[in-house]
Order: C-alpha cells, then sequence, then structure tokens
C-alpha cells in the first residue's frame, strides 16, 4: 500500500469514529433542536388549506361581545343560560358532538347553572374542558353540578410549548390520577360514539377505539395515537390560523349558521362542534407551526389535534437512533467520496445529497415521520471541510505551484493529467486524429501603426485573455501565441469523439465575443479589429516537443500546416471562419455552413473542398439561408464553366448580401478564366498563389 493510500486510510477511521461519537453525544443533548423546530415548520405549510369541513367552530368573538354589550372581555361573561341555548340550537340542527373550550369553574345564581345542567343531562354527546395539576398548573375543573350526568365527558385542554416557544404537541395522559385525557380525544371518542372504556394507554401510544365500529354507513378502523417519550402527541396542522369553517356565538345564540368569511350558511348537520374565543382582547391565543407570524386561537388548535385523530394523519419524530444512523452514514459516505473525489464533483455530490436528503424529509413528512433537518445536513458539510483541509495539506498544496503554472496555457484536463501522472513531462508524443485552429487579427500591423503602444499591449491582452477563456472553457489546449495570432487544438491529451464539434462551437463564440469587443473599444475611442479563423481536422502529432531544459505541448504535421493555410485563405474570400472538408464532417450535424471553394493550397497538389463556418445547427437567418442559395447556384454555374450565368448569380448574391466576400472573389475569378484556356478535365479546383 503507498504512503499517501495508507494515510487517507486511517485519517478516514480516525475521523470517522471521532465525529461518529461526537454526534451522537449532540445528538443525545439535542443541540440546535430550536433550529430543526424551525426548519420543520415548512413542512406543515403543504397540508395548508386542508382543515376539514366536518369540524366547526363557534367563536366568542367581537361581534358577540359587541352584542352582549359586555363591560370587559370574559368568556363567561355569557351567562350559563347562555351556553344552555347554543348548545339547544346546536343539537336541533344536528351537530354530531360539541366540545366546549371554557372551563365552567365559576358559580352564579341556581337558575343559570339549573338551565346549562338540563341540558347537560339531556345529552351524552358533550365534552366539557377541564385543566390537569401539572408542576405548571393548579387545576381547574368545572363545578361539580356540571359533571354529574357525564362525568367522564371532561377533556384536558392543556398545550404544552416546544423549545421555541410553538405549540406542537398536546398532552393525552397525566400524572394526576383525577386528570381527564386530552380534549381532542374526548371529543374524537364522543363523536364515535364510543365508551370511555374503548379508549387506553398502550405500551405503544394511545388507543382509542381497540376495535372497529360502524359510524353511519362507514365501518371505521382502530385509532392508536402514537406519543413521544414524554407521553403528548404531535398535532398534525391543516392550515394557518381561521383554517376551519367558523360561526359566530351570538348567531347561535339566536340559532342562525352563517359562516363568518363567506357569509353562507352552514348545515350543522352531522358537524363536530368546538366552542372557544377566537380574535378577541381575551388572547387565548399560541403560536404554532402554521401561524405566519400570526397567533392560533386555542379552539383551533384543538380543531387539529381533533382532525389529526380523526384522520389518522398522526407525526412521530425520528428516533435519537434513527438520527444518529442517518448522520454517521452521511459522515462515512462523504468522507469516502470526499477523500477522492475533485472539487467540482464533491461540490455536486455534497448539493446532490442536500437535496435527496430534503426531498427525503418533505415525503416521509407525508407518511408522518419527521426527520431530522439539521444533524444530516451538518454531517455532510463538516465531512467536506475537514476532507478537503485534510486534502489540501497532502495533496492540495503539493500540486497548488504545477497547477498554477500550466493552467494558464492548458486546459483543466491536461492540468489533471499532469498532476496525476508527472512522469508524461518527458520528451516524445503519439499520433491522433484532432482538430486544429489557427486565428489571426486582420491588418494588425496598420492597427499598431495606428495606436499607442500601450494601448495596444492592453487592448491585445484583452482580446487574447478573452479568446484563450473560450478555448480552455471547451476543454480545448491552448497552443501558443505567435504575436498576435493564436494556435489551439481540440483532442488531447484527452481522448474526445467530438473535437471537431467543440473546434467549431468555440470559433463561433470566439467571433460572437470579438464582435461584443468591438462595440465596446469602439465606445471607448479604440480601433476595433476583425480576426480570421482556420479549422483543419486530421491526423497529427501530439507530444512534449523541444530540448530536456525546454519544451512545450504542442502539434505537428500536414493537418496542423492546413489550419494555417486556411487562416490566410479568408483574405482571399473575406469570410471569418473557414473550415477543411474533414472537419466539415466531423461537426455537420451541429453546425451550419455553405460551400466556399475546391482550393489546392500553395505546397500541395490535391485539392480539398473548404467550408465558410456561419452559424449553430438551425442558426441561420433567412437571409442568410436566402444567400447561401443564391451563391450555391453561382457555384455550380461557375464548375460547368458558365462564366456568365455564373456571374449574374453571384451579382444576385450581392443584391441579398452586399458585402458578401465570396461573391466578389468569384466575380473577379469568372472575369479573368473566361480568358484562360481551362482543362478538358477541370474539376473546378482553384489553385492558391500564397500560402
Amino acid at each position: 500500500m503507498k504512503k499517501r493510500t495508507k494515510v487517507k486510510l486511517l485519517f478516514f477511521l480516525f475521523v470517522s469514529l471521532v465525529f461518529g461519537l461526537l454526534f451522537a453525544m449532540m445528538i443525545q443533548r439535542q443541540w440546535f433542536q430550536t433550529w430543526h423546530l424551525k426548519f420543520s415548520n415548512f413542512l406543515y405549510h403543504q397540508s395548508a388549506s386542508e382543515a376539514s369541513s366536518d369540524i366547526v367552530l363557534v367563536a366568542i368573538d367581537d361581534k358577540s361581545f359587541a352584542r352582549k354589550n359586555a363591560s370587559e372581555l370574559k368568556t363567561l361573561q355569557f351567562t350559563k343560560s347562555d351556553y344552555a341555548q347554543v348548545i339547544q340550537n346546536l343539537e336541533k340542527a344536528g351537530a354530531r358532538a360539541i366540545g366546549i373550550d371554557v372551563i365552567f369553574s365559576e358559580n352564579s345564581d341556581a337558575k343559570d347553572k339549573a338551565a346549562l345542567v338540563e341540558v347537560l343531562k339531556q345529552h351524552d354527546n358533550i365534552v366539557l374542558a377541564a385543566e390537569p395539576k401539572t408542576p405548571k398548573t393548579t387545576g381547574l375543573k368545572p363545578l361539580p353540578e356540571f359533571m354529574q350526568a357525564h362525568p367522564e365527558n371532561m377533556g384536558s385542554i392543556l398545550f404544552e410549548t416546544d423549545p421555541d416557544n410553538l405549540i406542537r404537541r398536546q398532552g393525552i395522559v397525566y400524572d394526576d390520577p383525577g386528570a381527564p385525557v386530552a380534549f381532542a380525544v374526548q371529543l374524537a371518542r364522543v363523536a364515535l360514539n364510543l365508551l370511555p372504556s374503548d379508549s387506553k394507554p398502550t405500551p405503544q401510544g394511545y388507543e382509542l377505539m381497540p376495535f372497529a365500529v360502524r359510524v353511519g354507513a362507514e365501518k371505521v378502523p382502530p385509532i392508536r395515537i402514537p406519543l413521544d417519550a414524554s407521553g403528548k402527541m404531535m398535532i398534525n396542522f391543516f392550515g394557518g390560523p381561521n383554517s376551519f369553517h367558523s360561526v359566530s356565538f351570538v348567531d347561535v345564540l339566536g340559532n342562525q349558521f352563517v359562516d363568518r368569511k363567506s357569509g353562507t350558511p352552514l348545515d350543522m348537520k352531522g358537524k363536530i362542534v368546538l366552542i372557544g374565543e377566537m380574535g378577541t382582547g381575551l388572547h387565548d391565543e399560541q403560536y404554532v407551526p402554521t401561524s405566519m407570524s400570526r397567533p392560533m386561537p386555542g379552539v383551533e388548535i384543538h380543531a387539529n389535534a381533533l382532525q389529526t385523530i380523526l384522520s389518522r394523519r398522526f407525526l412521530t419524530e425520528q428516533s435519537t437512533w434513527g438520527v444518529w444512523l442517518v448522520s454517521l452514514a452521511a459522515i462515512v459516505l462523504g468522507l469516502a467520496l470526499f477523500l477522492n473525489l475533485g472539487i467540482l464533483f464533491s461540490l455536486v455530490y455534497l448539493a446532490l445529497a442536500w437535496a435527496f436528503y430534503t426531498v427525503a424529509i418533505w415525503g416521509k413528512f407525508e407518511y408522518g415521520l419527521i426527520l431530522n433537518t439539521v444533524f444530516p445536513y451538518l454531517a455532510l458539510l463538516i465531512t467536506f471541510m475537514v476532507a478537503y483541509l485534510f486534502r489540501y495539506f497532502t495533496e492540495v498544496r503539493h500540486s497548488r505551484h504545477t497547477e498554477k503554472a500550466f493552467s494558464k496555457y492548458v486546459s483543466h484536463h491536461v492540468v489533471k493529467k499532469i498532476l496525476e501522472h508527472p512522469e508524461q513531462l518527458k520528451l516524445g508524443g503519439e499520433k491522433k486524429e484532432m482538430t486544429v485552429l489557427f486565428s489571426d487579427i486582420a491588418g494588425f500591423t496598420t492597427i499598431s501603426e495606428k495606436s499607442q503602444p500601450e494601448q495596444l499591449v492592453e487592448q491585445l491582452n484583452e482580446y487574447l485573455d478573452t479568446m484563450t477563456g473560450i478555448i480552455l472553457d471547451s476543454d480545448g489546449t491552448l497552443d501558443k501565441y505567435i504575436g498576435d495570432a493564436i494556435m489551439a487544438f481540440w483532442g488531447a491529451p484527452l481522448h474526445m469523439a467530438n473535437h471537431a464539434t467543440r473546434a467549431c462551437l468555440a470559433s463561433l463564440e470566439y467571433q460572437a465575443k470579438l464582435a461584443d469587443l468591438r462595440r465596446k473599444w469602439v465606445a471607448e475611442g479604440r480601433l476595433p479589429f476583425s480576426a480570421r479563423i482556420g479549422l483543419n481536422t486530421g491526423p497529427m502529432v501530439v507530444g512534449n516537443m523541444g530540448s530536456h531544459r525546454h519544451f512545450n505541448y504542442t502539434v505537428i504535421g500536414d493537418a496542423v500546416n492546413l489550419a494555417s493555410r486556411l487562416e490566410s485563405v479568408n483574405k482571399v474570400f473575406g469570410t471569418d471562419i473557414l473550415i477543411s472538408e474533414s472537419t466539415y464532417h466531423g461537426a455537420k450535424d451541429h453546425i451550419e455552413v455553405r460551400e466556399i471553394d475546391l482550393i489546392v493550397v500553395k505546397g500541395k497538389s490535391k485539392p480539398i473542398r473548404i467550408y465558410e463556418l456561419i452559424a449553430k445547427k438551425d442558426g441561420l437567418t433567412d437571409l442568410q439561408k436566402k444567400r447561401n442559395h443564391q451563391f450555391h447556384e453561382g457555384l455550380l454555374e461557375y464548375r460547368k464553366q458558365e462564366w456568365d450565368k455564373a456571374i449574374h448569380s453571384f451579382k444576385k448574391t450581392l443584391d441579398i448580401a452586399q458585402d458578401d466576400g465570396p461573391s466578389k472573389t468569384y466575380i473577379e475569378r469568372c472575369e479573368h478564366l473566361r480568358h484562360e484556356k481551362l482543362p478538358h478535365d477541370w474539376d473546378g479546383s482553384y489553385t492558391m498563389k500564397t500560402k
């Protein structure tokens, strides 16, 4: 085993062990619990607008107090007779069950109390509110006479806040022997017409209705409420404040059932009704995960708890062991990858892992499980940071100097290969099919004569920097600068099947960026310039060439020379980018071209077909399409030696595009060739007289 690999393995084992123990301690002590709770609030909002229409709230609201002409806001400002009348009206309207979130602990005159006692004796579907005795509360129950008829129909309305002061859970059972079970549980039991013996605590939670019963036409299966370690049920919230249908207490007192928000009549038949204070100065309100900066009335929190039970959409939190195992898996897997992947792939993995876990959080919430929203993310982030600190001091720092030296001249793939295999930095080469580019600034000598040296150098550097960036971003390799000229190639040292396409697309971007620079330079009062590009694809030798003291990673061969010739041929036709037939065939599915000529370059005898590179695939304008079609007609006539027709066609091309350089060149050539005696087997090729 190599020393570097051994050190990496020991580091992996050490960090995994230390971080595993550290996270176990933090999870056990509930570090970042407040952050977890804050982040988990967002999960509840996906259940918004799902408040059950079977649950209706009777609101003791400002409207009710105003009708009562109350001197002070107090729920018991309404007499027991008022509550008795409201209950009677709801019962007549067909309410299935009624829960009153008001503790009738205050005395009143006998006649007033008797009215409520009589109503409570008549109906066994009414749940009264109570407060159990706890270390924080003294315990408060209704007056004994109100509980005589149905003492089992009493529910606890006590809530307890989480560390962030939000209500998320309600106690179901309490240590106080005489304490009632939760208000929502009692109301659910009454609504399902169950006996008190049909609900009881179990080792798994709290069981309501241990057997299936029939409610109306439906058979309702047993309800098993999961409880946390402290015996509390997590409440699933089905919307923000005021999501349930509600009617005003004073309207119900007058036997009217009108929705407070929409003003439409409500059918109360079969509804479960909760009576309580809503939106008054009494402030019987608490903040909940769906509050959106508005507190929720306590009676509506009970409604959400009731719907959680009846809909069986229970929530449970991930166990401590579960959080630790997921965090440990994130540490081990993340560390293994971050120690071996490049920075880009590591960041991609980090982002994907976070995204995957986020999706898992939302998905699991739909099934009632709240995953931890802090520790797995934290495990990945800390692991990433520690892994790259280690790599910086053991690997990255070692290769930083080499990378800095080479990254200015070759693509990042070349740098990576050199760093991985430094033994390749030696003389020698290999023969490969590649695409090479030559570019040169048109009329640079004239421009240099008209410009100040300092400004010219600054302008040239801006040009070279921009164009080099395009080459490197397309995975090309910058071979060298030759004065104002650039030489680059694609296909080595990293093999790429689409090197011709990459070179062509880079060349198009090259010219587009240069056009932007020209507009910028003109605005700055500088002389703009253009550049010509030649591309050729073919076999060439690539490698480190030179002496033992100094060598360059470069390409040589006839295919390289042809690219240089094509760059110069642009001068003849007034074009920007000329490519060979081999380059065209390698990239034709991704580019738009027009055939320009069949030429024999200086020093060669075999003609080659050349094309003007115009745009990406399907990127031609209507004008370019029309110009190309007309030019092609002229080219066919030219090759048939029909000089007059060809001249006419090329002039028509100039009518479409007045500055079309190839058409001008062919008109001059036709005028010249019509006086020449051409061989009988002339193939339409033209021999270039200059390089």
